[in-house]
């Protein structure tokens, strides 16, 4: 796109005496007719000759910069007319503020800012106009089309009547009005991350008022059908995503929430009996919430599974519980052969039973069937590792870590491969390496236990007596006292 005569293109004028006093900048009005320079070259040069009067210099700018101008305007409005109105829009707004322009050498970047806001504006008044008209279809839509009732009803008039406003505006816009996070931030005049702040803030006050509400039988009347049930959907998913992320102590607190909202709901019972340990195992509570929930899911894979791992310290019944996941497991790859769930628990059972071919086998039908899935993958390196197939297990490892670094599967892998670095290769430095990492992520004394054995047997000795000293309270195996030169 070609940007020529600024005068004519912006102005719709040739020389200065055709423009109004009131668009011209001080300079420029000072002056009776255009006046000419040297040949000025740099944006510095031109913006000081438009400033003395020179329409020309600034036709030189509009040329200089109106393609790169165009082009952020169309990222931004979508649409070459609206693009080149902006553009004009920019040029003009410019060249009446020319006099504010402290810094001349920054005209690019100070006319880019100026593009920006002038897109801004269009983009804010097009929302506006596209709400307006369609108004009446949205409304004519919801006559034909049932809402969640939760849209119109009156305890969410309550509820978010008990948010600040501005969280309450991000709220509406985002949630109940369809707009995306990026419109929602032009449309209130902030950054997308605000945005983001105000609507989880919303959403983690509404959910404690909704619970509170749900916990008592007149409120909950309140509430419009489902309304609880989705509550407690949204407690479950978050305890998952919890505990994904090592933060048991707030799963934990996810599902009892859960139960306080429904004392008898199967699902969090059993979301509460799997949050144990996942080196220390489950503790007596939650064995006992276990088999609640194995009573209210008789056929829960899940629930199997998790009692299986449970009942380490009784042979006899963990052996009853593992042949019965293992029946459950082959009951659902009958009807579904594919059922990754399924998978990943029959490679759970193959290991108890130290049959680690077939694990290799299933585990492997996992993972090719949810390549992204670390769960998947960590059976599937387990059993590699366990044939002390190393040399195939460190790669599936260390893709399992690189999917994502700070979840409960990472934490295993660390471990794993620290301890194949130690005790396989006797490479104590990585094996610290490794370690480290299992120490930030998890901040487990337990854990520290281990680094300082590690740094003990890689001769980092002060590093040990160190760290010793952070966790002295806990109680370590004898092994670690002997290499801080401590009593156990």
């Amino acid at each position: 796109m070609r940007w020529q005569s600024a005068a004519r293109t912006v102005f719709g004028a040739h020389n200065c005496r055709e423009i109004s006093p009131q668009v011209l900048p001080a300079a420029v009005r000072r002056c009776h007719y255009c006046r000419t320079m040297e040949k000025p070259s740099t944006d510095s040069q031109l913006v000081a000759a438009t400033r003395s009067g020179n329409l020309a210099a600034f036709e030189t700018l509009v040329t200089r910069h109106g393609n790169r101008l165009f082009r952020q305007a169309l990222a931004y409005l979508h649409a070459e007319e609206d693009a080149r109105d902006a553009v004009q829009e920019a040029f003009l707004t410019s060249f009446i503020r020319l006099d504010s322009l402290a810094d001349p050498p920054r005209f690019p970047s100070w006319i880019s800012r100026i593009l920006r806001n002038c897109c801004l504006n269009r983009l804010r008044q097009n929302r506006r106009r596209q709400a307006l008209n369609e108004s009446v279809s949205r409304t004519t839509e919801r006559s034909q089309i049932a809402e969640p009732p939760i849209l119109h009803s009156v305890a969410l008039r309550v509820l978010l009547a008990r948010l600040p406003r501005r969280s309450v505006r991000a709220f509406t816009l985002h949630y109940l009005d369809g707009y995306t996070i990026q419109d929602v931030a032009l449309l209130v005049g902030t950054t997308q991350g605000a945005v983001k702040q105000r609507l989880y803030r919303a959403r983690k006050q509404l959910q404690k008022e909704v619970v509170r509400m749900a916990r008592d039988e007149r409120s909950r009347n309140d509430l419009p059908d489902g309304f609880v049930a989705q509550t407690i959907a949204r407690l479950l998913e978050q305890g998952r995503t919890d505990r994904l992320y090592l933060r048991m102590d707030a799963a934990r607190a996810r599902f009892r929430e859960a139960l306080e909202v429904c004392p008898d709901d199967p699902v969090a019972t059993m979301e509460l009996g799997r949050t144990s340990d996942p080196i220390e195992g489950a503790s007596e509570e939650e064995v006992a919430t276990l088999q609640r929930a194995s009573r209210a899911l008789p056929d829960s894979i899940d629930v199997a599974l998790a009692l299986a791992a449970a009942r380490r310290d009784d042979p006899k019944d963990q052996e009853r519980t593992i042949e019965r996941c293992f029946e459950l497991c082959d009951i659902r790859l009958v009807q579904f052969p594919d059922d990754v769930v399924a998978l990943t628990a029959k490679a759970q059972v193959y290991l108890w039973k130290r049959d680690f071919k077939a694990m290799e086998a299933v585990s492997r039908r996992a993972a090719e069937l949810a390549p992204g899935d670390q769960k998947c993958l960590n059976y599937l390196a387990l059993s590699l590792a366990r044939q002390n197939r190393w040399e195939c297990a460190l790669p599936v490892y260390e893709r399992l870590y690189g999917l994502d670094t700070k979840t409960v599967w990472a934490y295993v892998a660390l471990r794993q491969m620290g301890t194949y670095l130690a005790f396989h290769r006797n490479d104590w430095k990585q094996a610290v390496v490794m370690q480290e990492k299992v120490w930030d992520l998890t901040g487990r004394p337990n854990e520290a236990g281990n680094l300082i054995l590690y740094y003990g047997r890689a001769g980092m000795i002060q590093k040990a007596k160190a760290l010793f000293r952070r966790v002295r309270h806990h109680r370590h195996p004898a092994r670690v006292y002997e290499i801080v030169g401590e009593e156990a």
